[in-house]
């Protein structure tokens, strides 16, 4: 097939910008990938900064204001200035219905128009027409949206997903910094937005109800699911956990720049034809959740060889806050006997107190190696349930209390080690169960890519002679457009924002990059269904047909039967050597191809979730594709837009 991709982004106003800025404003910030934050300047333009906790901040002692200085990216939808990165600036770019921005000609003529029109509709009138376009879902559980891209969760950035929710859905506490109901519409929705800049964190609030169940990374859009309370928000997570939900995402691929064939569009009849065909049982493992249960029991076993964490590890503040409940009760009990004992006139039998039952094998909290006077038990309450505090708290005075609860965590987890280790591994497997499937049981870092004799990249052939992929609206159930990937991947130790693709899976024409870690960190079996759908190329979007052959691209639905960090991304673009359009990190960039503006985002985004939630009922989430083909499939002229 074959066609134009056009994206209809934004012109050439940033084409001039440093392609090292570029890359880092499409990666979350870490020690080794700063995000352009890091190298920018940290302070907030007049125009942008947020106003003083005094004038926008409720008086309710439920808000923690966070730090005003606000950490600056370079989205997709903002412009070159930074006062254009804003979630005032993304609250209009979703009013409008373009997330892709429109051109900055355009945009600074119609800004004083929309800020007129926004007036005269009215704050509450303008939020809902920006949650009819991006909220998904709602009740008095959960609320699905459809993140746009290039938006981090949290943290002290000028605009996130956590920001974006509190002013569509402003807690009682925000609600009352619109002030006097005569005073202008449009100061009610500025004094909104300034009492949200503040708030980089859920518990800066404690009324923000709204708890993440799952992540997206900083450039993917797409379905993006919260709950309500900690009970609903729990229940979704567990199923996250044990792989009971089914993801599905769409991307656009190009080739790599050390591609020899970089000119043609990826993933052709060629590079089908060199594929191996496998049976179908070769994915039984896989979707039955056998690989990944041993998989999580050798890791334990490991874990519990090395003193890491494992089944039932409980951290230093997790046993300060067992431990501390366990000293309240004893002096809830000790104030109870002696009140009786006065009662009584005498002495109190110490046989019938009842001790409080541990549940299952779990061994029993072990004593302080020191025991605390009642002093120092009760300066030690009465600085709540946060260990941090009291962490903070010892070394302002020089108290040893983190060193007793270390202590304690260490007995406690050996212990519980040595329990694990005389069951066999906790769940019934022993190590020979490890085995099967590929798993290797002797803890080596270069495990099997998880499954027995399945290459790299492959086809599944069934018999009726299809692939065996997922049946969408743009591909037919027969056509042979379906491969796997199946690679094991890990997060290198030295700090380096890209995960690591074992070395043997990796595609000779992956794009070029820091060489692997070694030792190469623990890798984990992974496994992504990949289906072709559309073969073209993607060009600037100049509303006059665009110009240059532009970039080869194939639109793909992909499938993930693991969910690894980064997993989509290295899988495309280090072992079928064809990174994702607008991925920096991993080698998907344009820019130095002759066609910057070509796309403004990673092209990745999470189109379908389905997941159990509570009640028992199970839901399916859909966010609409933001990759349209308006033309007919294979017809020269077919356009796909970027919306």
């Amino acid at each position: 097939m074959s066609g134009v991709l056009a994206a209809a982004g934004k012109k050439a106003a940033t084409a001039t910008r440093p392609a090292a800025a570029a890359a880092s404003a499409r990666v979350r910030p870490t020690a080794s990938a700063p995000s352009k934050a890091a190298s920018s300047s940290a302070s907030v333009p007049a125009s942008s900064a947020p106003a003083p906790a005094s004038t926008s901040m409720p008086t309710s002692a439920a808000a923690t204001p966070a730090p005003s200085v606000a950490v600056d990216d370079d989205p997709c939808w903002g412009g070159p200035e930074p006062h254009r990165h804003d979630l005032g600036r993304l609250l209009r770019v979703l009013a409008s219905g373009s997330e892709g921005g429109r051109e900055r000609e355009q945009e600074e003529q119609g800004q004083e128009k929309e800020e007129e029109e926004e007036e005269e509709e009215g704050t509450e009138a303008w939020i809902e027409r920006i949650r009819r376009r991006i909220v998904l879902f709602q009740d008095d559980d959960y609320v699905a949206i459809n993140k746009p891209a290039d938006l981090r969760m949290d943290g002290p950035h000028r605009a996130t997903v956590h920001k974006l929710l509190l002013y569509l859905f402003p807690p009682p506490s925000l609600r009352r910094t619109d002030g006097d109901s005569g005073s202008r519409r449009r100061d009610r929705h500025l004094r909104l937005l300034r009492s949200v800049a503040l708030l980089s964190k859920r518990n800066n609030l404690r009324e923000d109800p709204h708890r993440a169940v799952h992540q997206l990374d900083y450039a993917t859009s797409g379905v993006l699911l919260f709950g309500k309370n900690r009970r609903a928000a729990g229940v979704a997570s567990q199923a996250f956990e044990r792989r009971e939900t089914d993801k599905r995402y769409v991307a656009a691929a190009t080739r790599s720049r050390s591609d020899p064939n970089r000119d043609e569009p990826p993933f052709g009849r060629d590079f089908f034809a060199s594929l191996p065909r496998m049976n179908p049982s070769c994915l039984d493992a896989w979707k039955d959740g056998s690989l990944e249960g041993r998989y999580r029991r050798k890791r334990r076993l490991d874990a519990g060889r090395k003193g890491g964490t494992f089944d039932g590890y409980m951290p230093a503040h997790s046993v300060f806050e067992r431990w501390r409940a366990q000293l309240v009760r004893e002096r809830r009990e000790a104030a109870k006997d002696a009140k009786e004992e006065v009662a009584e006139g005498g002495t109190r039998s110490e046989g019938g107190r009842g001790r409080r039952r541990r549940r299952g094998d779990d061994p029993a909290l072990p004593r302080p190696r020191r025991a605390l006077d009642s002093t120092e038990i009760d300066e030690m309450l009465s600085l709540g349930r946060s260990y941090k505090k009291v962490r903070t708290h010892c070394a302002r005075t020089g108290r040893d209390w983190t060193a007793v609860v270390e202590a304690m965590a260490e007995e406690y987890n050996r212990s519980l080690a040595e329990l694990h280790t005389r069951k066999g591994g906790g769940d019934g497997g022993g190590e020979s169960d490890l085995a099967d499937g590929g798993i290797d049981s002797s803890g080596d870092a270069t495990m099997d890519r998880g499954a027995p004799n399945l290459p790299p990249l492959f086809v599944v052939q069934r018999e009726d002679g299809s692939d065996g992929g997922t049946e969408t609206s743009e591909r037919p159930p027969s056509s042979s457009s379906t491969f796997y990937i199946c690679a094991a991947i890990g997060e290198a130790d030295d700090g380096r924002f890209q995960v690591v693709l074992d070395p043997s899976a990796a595609s000779t024409s992956r794009p070029t990059g820091s060489p692997p870690p070694s030792p190469l960190p623990k890798l984990r079996p992974s496994l992504t269904e990949c289906t072709v759908l559309w073969r073209g190329r993607c060009r600037a979007n100049d509303h006059e047909g665009g110009g240059g052959r532009g970039v080869p691209v194939a639109k793909v639905a992909l499938r993930p039967h693991t969910g690894r960090r980064h997993q989509l991304r290295v899988h495309l673009a280090n072992a079928a050597g064809c990174p994702i359009l607008g991925d920096e990190a991993y080698g998907g960039g344009v820019r130095g191809r002759g066609e910057e503006e070509a796309c403004r985002r990673m092209c990745l985004h999470a189109r379908e979730l389905r997941v159990p939630l509570m009640g028992g009922r199970t839901r399916t989430f859909e966010a609409r594709d933001p990759f349209v083909t308006t033309g007919v499939d294979d017809c020269k002229d077919a356009l796909l837009t970027i919306l």
